[in-house]
């Protein structure tokens, strides 16, 4: 299985895959999968 190895503002890094999630959805990522700290919330 793998896993979220890092990311950016923009970009999850998961192995060798880079996946965009661009400006619409990085709120809604930071929200559920960092609680929330990242977004400032």
């Amino acid at each position: 299985m793998q896993h979220i190895e890092s990311f950016d503002s923009h970009t999850i890094y998961i192995g060798e895959h880079e996946v965009p999630i661009g400006e619409v959805y990085r709120n809604d990522f930071f929200d559920k999968y960092s609680g929330g700290l990242i977004a400032g919330n």
